[in-house]
Parts: C-alpha cells; sequence; structure tokens
C-alpha cells in the first residue's frame, strides 16, 4: 500500500513538472531587464501576453529604439512617461532596446521566442489597427489635461 502511495505521489508531480515545462514552452517573448541601481525608475515589463513591451516612468521617455543586429527595427522619438511595443510585429530573434531618458540611456533585451512568421497577417493588421485606435484615445486623454504653469 505504501509503495502504491509513492509511486502514484511520484506521478503527481511528474505531472505537474511536465505541466509547467509544456506552458512555459508558450511564451511569445522573455525580457532580461537592466538592473542598474540608475534603471530602477524606468518599468520595464511584459504584458501578461507577453507579446507587448511596457515602458513606464516618471521621468520623460524620449526615444526608444533597437541596436546590434536589430538596429532600428524599433525607433521612436517622443515625449511621454509610458509608451508600448507591439513584439507581435518582429521577427524571431533578440532585440536589445535601448530607452532616453533626459540623461540616462537604459539598455536590455528582448528576446522574441515566437517570431511574425508564425502569426497569420491577417491578425497582425487586426491587432494593429487595435493598437492605434487606443493610441488616439490616449492622444485625446492628454490633450483634455491642462497643463500646469
Amino acid at each position: 500500500m505504501t509503495l502504491l502511495n509513492n509511486v502514484t505521489g511520484y506521478l503527481i508531480v511528474l505531472l505537474c513538472i511536465t505541466c509547467n515545462l509544456t506552458f512555459a514552452q508558450d511564451d511569445f517573448a522573455s525580457i532580461h531587464k537592466n538592473m542598474n541601481v540608475l534603471a530602477k525608475g524606468l518599468h520595464h515589463d511584459l504584458n501578461k501576453s507577453k507579446d507587448t513591451l511596457m515602458l513606464r516612468s516618471s521621468d520623460k521617455i524620449f526615444r526608444v529604439y533597437t541596436v546590434s543586429d536589430n538596429a532600428g527595427i524599433v525607433d521612436n522619438y517622443l515625449n511621454t512617461n509610458k509608451f508600448e511595443v507591439l513584439l507581435r510585429e518582429l521577427k524571431k530573434g533578440k532585440y536589445v532596446f535601448v530607452v532616453n531618458q533626459s540623461k540616462l540611456k537604459i539598455v536590455f533585451q528582448v528576446h522574441i521566442l515566437k517570431g511574425k512568421d508564425a502569426i497569420p497577417e491577417t491578425w497582425l493588421s487586426e491587432k494593429a489597427e487595435t493598437s492605434e485606435s487606443e493610441k488616439d484615445d490616449d492622444l485625446y486623454d492628454e490633450a483634455l489635461i491642462e497643463p500646469q504653469g
């Protein structure tokens, strides 16, 4: 009886480990954050589905761009405190991002594990249209806020 309980326990543990490995392989992207103390003010994370890079800071973000092998793939001049990069529009590979904030350049890596080639084009265009309309809403909301001073 004890042997049967031990075998059952081992099978349950093995099943849990297998399930965890299966779900871990479904990630669209992973991020290697900048752990420098000076980069602490920039929150750089992936959303729950890991297909969007979300940048947020109390200081203004002036530029977000990629360097190295994928230089110039992403290159946005901004003047905002939050910004999102749609990763589904990028091909599989390593992307080194640089975020300019006043006198700081914060560098970190994003690895795209499932690239644009694996996604139907119709889905990509629908996602892009949705994000553009959301950006328009954000711009409208910002226009309603009156500057102080």
